[in-house]
C-alpha cells in the first residue's frame, strides 16, 4: 500500500488491536505529478503537482509502541495525546511549496477542551505549537498539517482557558466554561489591572465511584463534588478586599420558579480550595448556600471545588478532594508479560494496559500466538485500623495495584539464563489514549547448552522515587523454558546425502583371461565408390573383465557441489550487524528499489531494528543465487567493499577458503 492516486482509500482506518499494524512506514517517490497516499491508522498525505523532482522521496509512517518513548512530547499534567505520533522524513530539507499531512481523531467535548497540534522539526530539539485546520473527511473528523519540512508530529487536547481581567474600579466576570460560575471583584480590590485566566477540570462519576470503592478511609464521606475551577493571575499577593466567586451546587438543577424544599437533607454542601502557596486543600468556613449556588469569599486565587458530603464530615474533604485531583489523571492499570517460544524464534512483549479492558487484551494477544506469564505473587494488602472518632473503629484494606498516568514509563531487564537478542535500550511508555502500549522484545539462550531455562524479567517505572509507589508500579516475572524447547532452538537439520555413493573397494581375487571374438556389427551397404558390396565393421572396445564389465555405470558422475558455508543463515546474521546501512548494501548487491522498500516495509512492520532489515535483504538476496557458489561469494565480497567495509570482505573470502562459517570472533576488529 504505497500509492493511491486515483484509487478510494482504506475503508477502516480505525486503529486495531495487531501490534504490527503500529509499525507502518512508507517511502513515496510520486516525482512532480505528486499524488494522495493513505497511511495507516487514519492519516494522509497530499503532495500537490510540482512539488517534488524526479528522484525526490517522502517517507512517512507511524512511530512504533516500541520507540514511542524516543518521540513522545512532555505534555503537562492536564494534556492527552489525542492520536498517533507519526513521522515525516524528505530527501529536501525545506521544500519551496507545502505538503498537507492529515490526522485522524475523536470527537471530544468541545465545551470544556481544544485541540492543538505539536511538532518537533527537523534537527530541533524542542517541540513546538504547528498551526492547523480541522476538516471534515470522507468518514471523520482530520487535522491538517501545513508543512514545509520534515519532522515528527502528533495531536494532542488540553482544557480550554478564559482570560478576562480585574480593574481598580471593580468587574463582574460571568464564566463561559462552567454555567452560572461568577467572579466579582469589588472597587479599589487590587491597585492596577489584574490579568486572570480561568480553566475547569472535569471530575467523570466514575473517578468519584472509584476513590470512594478504592480509599474507603479518605473518600467514604464524599457523595459528589461538580468540576474543579482553577483561576489563577499574575498578582501573588492577598487582593486589598476579598473576591466573591459563585458556583453551582452538586446535583441541583437550576429551575427559577421551582419552590425551595424544606425536607430535611442528610448531607451538606462544602467548598473546598488549594492556593498555589498551599500544599494541601483546605475547607472554607465561611460560605452561603442556597440551594442551587454558593458563594464565598476568597483573598487569594486558586483551585476551587464544591463537594456533597454527609452530615457533619465536611472537615474530612480537604484528604477526599486531594485523592480526587491526584486519581482524575490516573488509571487503574496490569503489567503483563506474554511470550511466543517457536522453534527458532523467541519473542516476548510487555504490554501496560487499564485493568477494565484486561480481559479484551489478553484474548488479543492470545490471537497472536502469545501466552501470557502469571507476575509474581506480591504481599497481600495490609490491613489497617483507624480511629476515626472516640468509639469508632474504622478497618480497611491499603490499595496495593498499580495506578498509570500519561507518560510513566519503565525499563525492561533480563536476568539469569536468557539474555536480550537486542541490547538496545528496552523502555515502555503508557498513555491512557492510545491503544496499544507494549514493547516487543527477543529473547535466546546465555549458554550453548541444552537444559532447563530460568530467567527473571523486571519491569521497573522510570523516576519513581518513593518506594511503595515503586513497589507497586514494578513487574516481576519468572520465565521457565523447558529442555525439550531449548533442544527445538539448537536444533540443526542434518545436510543432505550424497546421490552417488562410493562403490566399496573390490576385493583382490585371481583374473582369469578370456579371448573374446572382436564383435562385428552389419551395417547398410555404403554408396561410396568401391562399389555395392562393400561394407564397413566398426568394433566395440570391451574390458576383459566381466565383473568390470557388468558393475561399470554407463551415466557420467554426477559431482554435489554445496552451497558455501558463508551464506547460511548464521553466517548472514552476524554480516547483518556488521552493517550500519543494510539499504546501501541492498542498491550494491542489485536489488530493485520496489524489492527493497517492500523489505523495509515488512521488517518495520514486524517491529525489527536495521540489523534485522540487513539480514531480511540478504536472505532475499540470497534465494535469487541459486548455483551460482563462488560467483554469488564474490558478488558478495565486491558488495561490502564497495560500501567502504573492506575488512569484512576480507572476512568473507578468507572464511570460504577455509570452509567454515562465519562467527563472532571473526569481527574482532569491531563492536557488534
Amino acid at each position: 500500500m504505497l500509492e493511491n492516486k486515483g484509487k478510494e482509500l482504506n475503508e477502516n482506518n480505525n486503529p486495531t488491536f495487531n501490534f504490527s499494524s503500529k509499525c507502518y512506514s512508507a517511502c513515496f517517490s510520486p516525482g512532480k505529478k505528486g499524488g494522495t497516499f493513505d497511511i495507516d491508522v487514519g492519516g494522509k498525505l497530499i503532495i500537490p503537482e510540482g512539488v517534488l523532482n524526479k528522484k525526490d522521496t517522502i517517507t512517512c509512517g507511524v512511530i512504533s509502541p516500541d520507540i514511542r518513548y524516543a518521540y513522545a512530547p512532555k505534555l503537562s499534567i492536564d494534556e492527552r495525546l489525542h492520536s498517533e505520533i507519526f513521522r515525516l522524513e524528505t530527501s529536501i530539507n525545506q521544500l519551496k511549496n507545502p505538503i498537507f499531512l492529515q490526522i485522524a481523531y475523536e470527537e471530544i467535548d468541545n465545551r470544556l477542551f481544544e485541540l492543538n497540534a505539536q511538532g518537533l522539526w527537523s534537527d530541533e530539539e524542542e517541540w513546538v505549537n504547528v498551526g492547523f485546520l480541522t476538516k471534515q473527511d470522507e468518514k471523520q473528523k482530520v487535522v491538517e498539517l501545513t508543512l514545509h519540512q520534515g519532522g515528527v508530529f502528533v495531536v494532542t487536547y488540553l482544557p480550554k482557558k478564559e482570560k478576562f481581567e480585574l480593574t481598580p474600579n471593580g468587574s463582574l466576570y460571568t464564566s463561559r466554561l462552567c454555567r452560572f460560575c461568577t467572579v466579582r471583584c469589588p472597587r479599589k480590590a487590587v491597585e492596577t489591572t489584574v490579568f486572570c485566566s480561568l480553566k475547569v477540570i472535569p471530575v467523570p462519576p466514575e473517578k468519584v465511584a472509584y476513590c470512594q470503592e478504592t480509599y474507603p478511609f479518605k473518600c467514604a464521606d464524599l457523595l459528589d463534588c461538580v468540576e474543579i475551577l482553577d483561576v489563577s493571575s499574575n498578582q501573588t499577593d492577598d487582593f486589598r478586599r476579598p473576591l466573591t466567586i459563585k458556583m453551582p451546587v452538586p446535583n441541583e438543577s437550576i429551575q427559577p420558579n421551582e419552590k425551595e424544599s424544606e425536607e430535611v437533607q442528610d448531607y451538606e454542601i462544602a467548598v473546598v480550595t488549594k492556593t498555589p502557596s498551599d500544599s494541601e486543600w483546605n475547607v472554607l468556613e465561611s460560605t452561603k448556600i442556597s440551594r442551587r449556588m454558593v458563594s464565598f469569599d476568597v483573598k487569594r486565587l486558586g483551585k476551587f471545588c464544591v463537594v456533597k458530603v454527609k452530615q457533619g464530615r465536611f472537615r474530612r474533604m480537604k484528604e477526599a478532594v486531594a485523592v480526587l485531583e491526584d486519581k482524575i489523571y490516573k488509571v487503574a492499570g496490569c503489567i503483563s508479560l506474554f511470550t511466543s517460544f517457536e522453534d527458532k524464534i523467541w519473542t516476548a512483549a510487555i504490554a501496560c494496559y487499564p485493568r477494565k479492558e484486561a480481559h479484551y487484551y489478553e484474548k488479543e494477544w492470545e490471537k497472536q500466538n502469545f501466552k501470557k506469564v502469571n507476575p509474581l505473587a506480591k504481599k497481600e494488602p495490609e490491613k489497617t485500623t483507624y480511629f476515626d472518632i472516640p468509639g469508632k473503629r474504622f478497618e480497611y484494606f491499603k490499595y496495593n495495584d498499580p495506578e498509570f498516568y500519561d507518560g510513566l514509563s519503565w525499563t525492561i531487564r533480563v536476568d539469569g539464563n536468557l539474555k536480550l537478542l537486542n541490547e538496545n535500550d528496552c523502555r515502555i511508555v503508557f498513555y491512557s489514549t492510545l491503544k496499544d502500549n507494549f514493547y516487543i522484545f527477543k529473547i535466546e539462550p546465555e549458554y550453548d547448552t541444552i537444559r532447563q531455562l530460568i530467567a527473571q524479567v523486571n519491569v521497573s517505572p522510570d523516576g519513581i522515587k518513593d518506594e511503595e509507589e515503586r513497589s507497586k508500579l514494578t513487574g516481576l516475572f519468572t520465565l521457565d523454558v523447558k529442555v525439550e524447547q531449548v533442544d527445538a532452538y539448537f536444533y540443526v537439520e542434518p545436510e543432505e546425502e550424497e546421490e552417488s555413493k562410493k562403490l566399496p573397494k573390490k576385493k583382490p581375487s585371481l583374473k582369469r583371461t578370456v579371448s573374446f571374438p572382436p564383435i562385428v556389427t552389419a551395417k547398410e551397404p555404403s554408396k561410396s565408390k568401391k562399389g555395392p558390396g562393400s561394407t564397413k565393421a566398426r568394433k566395440y572396445s570391451m574390458s576383459s573383465d566381466p565383473m568390470e564389465r557388468l558393475t561399470k555405470s554407463v551415466r557420467k558422475a554426477n559431482i554435489i557441489i554445496r552451497e558455501s558455508r558463508v551464506l547460511s543463515g548464521r553466517s548472514l546474521m552476524y554480516l547483518s550487524k556488521a552493517v550500519p546501512n543494510g539499504l546501501n548494501l541492498a542498491i550494491h548487491l542489485g536489488l530493485s528499489e520496489s524489492c527493497i522498500t517492500g523489505l523495509g516495509f515488512d521488517a518495520l512492520a514486524n517491529g525489527l531494528n536495521m540489523s534485522d532489515i540487513t539480514y531480511k535483504i540478504l536472505l532475499y538476496w540470497k534465494r535469487h543465487q541459486v548455483n551460482k557458489y563462488d560467483v554469488a561469494v564474490n558478488q558478495l565480497a565486491l558488495a561490502f567493499q564497495q560500501i567502504g567495509l573492506s575488512q569484512v570482505s576480507n572476512v568473507i573470502i578468507n572464511q570460504h577458503n577455509e570452509g567454515n562459517e562465519i562467527n563472532k570472533d571473526c569481527f574482532a576488529f569491531m563492536d557488534l
